[in-house]
Order: C-alpha cells, then sequence, then structure tokens
C-alpha cells in the first residue's frame, strides 16, 4: 500500500527491535529517548515519545519551513543515530531496528488524543510502572485526556 504523507502533518510513528528476543537496557533506553528528543524543533516537532524495552512510539510533525525534513528521512535519522548510540553502548555494530516503520497520518482532533493517551499509557500497560508520570522514557506535551469527545 502506498505511504501517504502530508506536508504539516502529524504522525503516529512506531518500530520495533529487529530481534525478538532483544530488549533495551534503561541506559539503552535512556540514549534512544535522547536522540529523540535532540531531533526536537531541529527535523521535527515532537509531541509525544515513550521508549518501551522492544519498541519506541512517537507523535511528530515534521518542520515545513525553509527546508522541510520528510517523514522517513526523520525516522531513519531516529532509527539510525539511536542504533549507533545503542550499539556502543553494547560494543557491537550492525543492526538494531525492523527496517520499517509504522507511520500513521493523524486526521482529526480525537485520533491525535487517542494515540497521546496510548503513549501515556504504554509504560503501565507493559507492567513497567504503576503511574506512567514514574516512567523517565516517556515526554509529551499538554494534557492527556481521559474522555472521549462529547
Amino acid at each position: 500500500m502506498p505511504r501517504i504523507e502530508e506536508e504539516g502533518g502529524y504522525y503516529f510513528v512506531n518500530f520495533s527491535l529487529l530481534r525478538e528476543d532483544d530488549k533495551l537496557t534503561p541506559q539503552e533506553r535512556e540514549a534512544v529517548f535522547a536522540v529523540i528528543r535532540q531531533g526536537d524543533r531541529n527535523r521535527y516537532s515532537l509531541h509525544a515519545v515513550v521508549v518501551m524495552p522492544t519498541h519506541v512510539h512517537l507523535i511528530l510533525q515534521a518542520i515545513v519551513e525553509d527546508n522541510p525534513v520528510p517523514l522517513p528521512k526523520i525516522t531513519h535519522h531516529i532509527k539510525g543515530f539511536s542504533a549507533l548510540k545503542v550499539n556502543r553502548l553494547r560494543g557491537r555494530k550492525g543492526a538494531l531496528w525492523m527496517p520499517r516503520s509504522h507511520n500513521r497520518l493523524l486526521i482529526t482532533d480525537y485520533e491525535y488524543r487517542q494515540k497521546l493517551k496510548y503513549i501515556y499509557e504504554n509504560p503501565r500497560r507493559g507492567q513497567l510502572v504503576k503511574d506512567p508520570e514514574d516512567y523517565p522514557f516517556l515526554w509529551y506535551l499538554g494534557k492527556v485526556e481521559d474522555k472521549e469527545p462529547g
């Protein structure tokens, strides 16, 4: 299926580790988290991110001023640079992430809020913390709403 890309659109992006039996340590999750946060306001506007032991979820908007960066380049940069950082910590080289990322254009406010809540709840669903606010590799803009739009 062709990928839909809308200049200035908001995207829910997720990608996973290449090996199913692999897990990121807290130090490795911090490295991935830092790479993603450093790209904010440079290549994209980050709205939410959670780095889990086996995967990453984020909501971002590509910056469209002066020189827009296409979404595939953004995800390629994030995955490539974070793999380099994690591999340095592991003392190895090679692929870390699955080649394909899953990107979904968020059309409505409801979709945006739904994905933001999904990201927020991910550490609790993964049984890493009782309160998502206690998870150090979670960051988001704004407020997570519990209610569906009326």
